[in-house]
């Protein structure tokens, strides 16, 4: 083995003594083996703390540093080898001195072997933390989530600035454009007057998540503001009379207008008429919505904008409104100025028709604003307008976040960094990023909330990020895409942990979409685990592709990963997401995932976990699952195992055709004819890939993992019929079913498509039966089984599932757990609206 070091030398020859000393113990605490055998090290850091400097920008004396860029600059001076650490202080009120960023710090290279600690921050008054309901106002009127209150008057980084009041103007009260509900409330901010850059038109059509609708942040005294919408998120919308029956019973009209039909039609922006209504953009509206429609009109020569289920409920799709024919209102339509992408009306009855299953909303324009605290950004008038509430302009602080900078990035080079305790919030850009070449960085017990984009981004190996609580993300919570030069290749681990982490309010009820975690661009070998999530607007788990679609397959995909011990519920929450814990495409995107004793609950909108668009080769094991979808819902995947799984009272979705069924676990099997043959061109890039890690190799990495399923896996799945490829070695057995009428379903499978694969060795109870199951406490969420349980007796080898230990712990960082009651935990329990029966 090569073993290489580097050493520093010293002239004095004392000094030179205690830094061989130093070199020893370095070596032997840093040494650590590469993936392909090789021994490396770097020798840079100390053992223990060389050096702890003090940043205090309110500080007027002492040995403190003013600005962090100081502290840096100190801390590079320190001889090396060094072990520094900069503390953040907070002061004794709680106010007044946070560092207010014009731009986010990079740490580079000089900046190893460095610890940037936070000190604790002071809880505010205990008067000021807010009540118990949802979305509960703090000392700063800051929104919380179910009453989980973590806002406090100080943040140790934040990257925003303060809008003048000289900026602002009232819109006059007799402004056509101004609801009458808002009139009078009404300010215009001058976005030349704050040097606005991220202001950009959205395009003409987008898909909700898409990085160019993103635009500054506004804040009123520390509260994110959300664009005004019509009809408001969770607002009942009645459907009308002559809607078609078969979809409307999923409840998807709440927060949006059923669209009546998709029609052929045309556009000056777009070209001629076309017959066909999947490639239109234009369709009708009924009778009873043309009055609300028509209040929008003076926005679309503003950007009026239309969000919705316009083809499938688990994609949230945009298009700016070319013209509002609204003359007659028997034939009233609405005309986008393009194509809607893929087409208008429900995918799965090939209809233009509207069946309730196309609800759509209009979002960000000033006609929209009734309450305070909404807002809009009008790009043709370069200004945004804002409901600000007359009780608090006297005290209100309006500040702005356009900076697209992280608020920390840890460079490439950098090493052995942890950052710790640090709250940091209100920024444009994303919140802590690791870049490519940053090794073995630890982000421990930090806060991270209200930035514009992702929390939290992991791309370098080594990163271990524990106990941090993240909320209000315009983006996702955490982005694991550690490729590491093609490591799955090899099967070469990322060495990545993301462990203790409480995420809510993940992707802004708006024009954003978010995901919990994220594990993707080729990671390997990460472990996810005792992670809360919740109340997040897309997946609570993602794996795969960075989207859900792509043609980087595996080098986007997610390998030898381990999600385990995590509770996830109330996500999917903007009719987006198809799973709570998703992964996604092809039969080797997600080779060697393992979900095992995972809480998902709570989330009707959405399957529980979804292996989608043919993907193989996964693992379910002793997860828990109540109140979702399916429990299991795969999409022509093969080679999946499912076992010792309870999965209980799950949601129906009527009206659904033969791509999902209501079933605790449900295969689809129509839909994909791509390799019914393996000369296809879709087969291609699979069996490409599949070449290049010598998958027919036993002596290869991949070859023994995967070469049982994958070796031979297109012709495993090809079938000669022309239309579907077949779905073969699936496995779930000793499942519990409980309070659901169909355990497992194959819709659209036929004999072909469904041979060998097992289904079996399963207790079921179905939805009315009134047999006690033995769960420790169902009305509470509490399911852990009785020792008396007859799942115990009717299934012998199912083993008992450690119920009790899923979900955060009580750690160094983390001093204790947020109660039901502050999460919104049992929402959806039974009993309660919207959730099953007790």
């Amino acid at each position: 083995q090569s073993i290489s070091c580097t050493c520093h030398c010293a002239t004095d020859a004392m000094h030179a003594d205690m830094m061989g000393l130093v070199a020893v113990l370095v070596f032997l605490a840093l040494l650590r083996f590469d993936g392909a055998g090789a021994t490396t090290t770097t020798l840079q850091c100390a053992p223990a703390t060389t050096a702890t400097l003090v940043v205090d920008p309110g500080a007027t004396g002492g040995a403190t540093f003013h600005t962090l860029d100081a502290a840096l600059a100190a801390a590079h001076a320190t001889p090396s080898p060094r072990n520094v650490t900069i503390v953040i202080a907070a002061p004794l009120n709680g106010d007044g001195s946070t560092l207010r960023l014009q731009q986010g710090v990079v740490l580079t290279a000089d900046d190893s072997c460095l610890r940037i600690l936070g000190s604790p921050v002071p809880p505010p008054p205990a008067a000021a933390t807010g009540g118990s309901g949802n979305h509960g106002p703090d000392s700063r009127g800051a929104r919380g989530h179910d009453g989980v209150t973590h806002d406090t008057p100080f943040d140790h980084l934040r990257v925003d600035r303060v809008v003048p009041p000289s900026a602002l103007t009232k819109v006059a009260s007799d402004n056509p454009r101004v609801h009458p509900s808002a009139r009078g409330n009404v300010y215009r901010l001058d976005l030349a007057a704050v040097n606005a850059t991220h202001v950009a038109a959205w395009p003409n059509t987008f898909t909700q998540g898409d990085p160019s609708t993103r635009t500054l942040g506004v804040f009123w005294n520390g509260r994110r503001l959300e664009f005004a919408r019509s009809p408001k998120a969770g607002e009942a919308t009645a459907l009308p009379t002559g809607c078609p029956t078969g979809c409307e019973n999923k409840g998807v009209c709440t927060g949006g207008i059923p669209m009546r039909a998709a029609i052929a039609g045309t556009s000056k922006a777009w070209g001629p008429p076309t017959n066909d209504h999947t490639t239109s953009g234009v369709f009708s509206l009924y009778n009873s919505t043309v009055a609300r429609v028509a209040g929008w009109a003076s926005a679309v020569e503003h950007g009026l904008y239309l969000l919705g289920n316009w083809r499938v409920d688990f994609v949230v799709t945009g298009a700016r409104v070319e013209a509002l024919d609204l003359a007659d209102p028997t034939n009233a339509t609405v005309r986008f100025a393009a194509p809607m992408p893929n087409g208008l009306g429900w995918k799965y009855s090939r209809s233009a028709a509207g069946c309730g299953c196309e609800p759509f909303h209009a979002l960000n324009a000033l006609e929209l604003i009734t309450s305070p605290l909404e807002y809009a950004l009008d790009t043709v008038d370069n200004a945004i307008y804002v409901y600000l509430p007359p009780d608090e302009l006297q005290t209100g602080e309006l500040t702005v976040t356009d900076s697209a900078t992280p608020i920390l990035t840890v460079g490439s080079g950098a090493h052995h960094v942890t950052i710790e305790n640090i709250r940091a919030g209100y920024s444009y850009g994303g919140g802590i990023v690791v870049a490519v070449g940053a090794t073995y960085v630890e982000l421990n017990g930090c806060t991270l909330h209200d930035v514009g984009g992702d929390a939290i981004e992991l791309q370098g190996v080594g990163a271990a990020v524990r106990s941090n609580d993240i909320y209000n993300t315009g983006g996702g919570g955490i982005i694991v895409a550690v490729n590491d030069d093609g490591a799955y290749k090899t099967l070469r681990s990322s060495n990545v942990s993301v462990t203790n982490n409480h995420l809510y309010h993940i992707g802004y009820f708006g024009i954003a979409f978010g995901v919990g975690i994220s594990v993707v661009n080729g990671t390997t070998g990460a472990v996810i685990a005792h992670n809360l999530i919740h109340h997040v607007s897309g997946k609570g788990v993602h794996g795969g592709h960075r989207t859900s679609s792509g043609v980087q397959y595996a080098s986007m995909g997610q390998f030898d990963n381990i999600f385990e011990y995590n509770e996830i519920f109330q996500v999917g929450l903007n009719g987006s997401g198809f799973g709570a814990m998703y992964s996604c495409c092809g039969p080797v995107d997600a080779a060697g995932s393992v979900y095992r004793y995972n809480f998902v609950h709570s989330s009707p909108a959405v399957n529980a976990i979804a292996w989608d668009n043919q993907l193989s080769g996964q693992r379910g094991y002793g997860n828990v699952i109540y109140f979702t979808q399916n429990g299991f819902g795969l999409n022509h995947g093969s080679f999946n195992s499912m076992t010792n799984n309870l999965i209980v009272a799950n949601a129906p979705k009527g009206g659904m055709t033969d791509f999902q069924a209501d079933a605790a676990i449900s295969t689809a099997c129509l839909g994909f004819s791509d390799v019914y043959n393996c000369s296809l061109p879709a087969w291609a890039p699979w069996a490409a890939e599949l070449l290049g890690v010598n998958i027919s190799d036993p002596a290869s990495a991949w070859g023994s993992r995967f070469g049982w399923y994958l070796a031979h896996i297109c012709s495993e799945v090809a079938t000669t019929d022309g239309k579907n490829q077949r779905i073969t070695g699936n496995s779930a057995i000793s499942n519990a079913v409980v309070y659901i009428d169909e355990a497992f379903a194959n819709p659209g499978c036929n004999s072909d498509p469904t041979q060998n694969n097992t289904y079996s060795s399963t207790f079921q109870l179905t939805r009315n039966s009134t047999v006690d199951p033995g769960f420790a406490d169902y009305e509470n969420l509490n399911f852990m089984l009785l020792p008396t349980s007859p799942i115990f007796t009717m299934l012998p080898g199912f083993e008992p599932i450690p119920f009790d230990s899923i979900g955060l712990e009580v750690d160094r960082w983390r001093a204790q757990i947020p109660s039901d009651a502050e999460t919104g935990r049992l929402m959806l329990a039974p009993g309660r609206p919207g959730g099953p029966p007790a």
